[in-house]
C-alpha cells in the first residue's frame, strides 16, 4: 500500500512539473529578456554612482580621465535614452546628462552645498533609472501574462 502510494505522488508530481513548464518559447524568451534588463539594470546603477564619485573627486583627476568619465556619461546618456518613452522623458534625461558633463570640466570648483546638490542628483536619478527599468520589466511582464492566457488548442 505504502508503494503505490508513493509511487502515485511521484507520477503526480513530474505531471504537475510538465504541466507548469513552459510550453510556450516566446514566454521563456521574456523571461530572459526580464532577467537581462535586471542584471543590465545592476550594472547601470553601479556605473551612474562611480559617475558621480567621480564628479564629486574630480579635483584629482586628470583632464584625460575627466574626457573618459564625459564618454562614460555619454554612453550611459545613450543606453537611457533607449529606454525612454515619450520625448518628455528624453528631454529631462538629456538635460541630466548635459548638467553631468558639464560639472566634469576644470574650471568648476565644487563647494559643499554643490556636493550636497550633487547628491540629490544621483539620488533621483537612480528612482527615475529605477523607474524606467521597472516600466519595461512590468511591460514584459504583462506580455507574458498574456501569453499565459491565450488558450490552447482544445481536444
Amino acid at each position: 500500500m505504502l508503494r503505490v502510494g508513493t509511487s502515485g505522488l511521484c507520477v503526480a508530481l513530474v505531471v504537475v512539473g510538465l504541466a507548469s513548464a513552459d510550453s510556450k518559447p516566446a514566454v521563456t524568451e521574456l523571461r530572459n529578456q526580464i532577467k537581462a534588463l535586471r542584471k543590465e539594470e545592476g550594472a547601470i546603477l553601479k556605473a551612474i554612482k562611480s559617475r558621480y564619485e567621480a564628479i564629486i573627486r574630480r579635483d584629482r583627476l586628470t583632464e584625460k580621465e575627466l574626457r573618459h568619465e564625459r564618454a562614460e556619461i555619454t554612453s550611459h546618456e545613450d543606453q537611457a535614452l533607449a529606454l525612454a518613452t515619450s520625448s518628455t522623458e528624453r528631454e529631462q534625461i538629456r538635460k541630466v546628462y548635459d548638467a553631468l558633463r558639464q560639472y566634469l570640466t576644470k574650471a568648476v570648483r565644487l563647494e559643499e552645498r554643490e556636493i550636497r546638490l550633487l547628491r540629490d542628483h544621483e539620488r533621483a536619478h537612480v528612482k527615475h533609472v529605477k523607474a524606467l527599468y521597472a516600466a519595461r520589466i512590468r511591460h514584459l511582464e504583462q506580455e507574458i501574462r498574456m501569453l499565459e492566457r491565450k488558450p490552447g488548442k482544445k481536444r
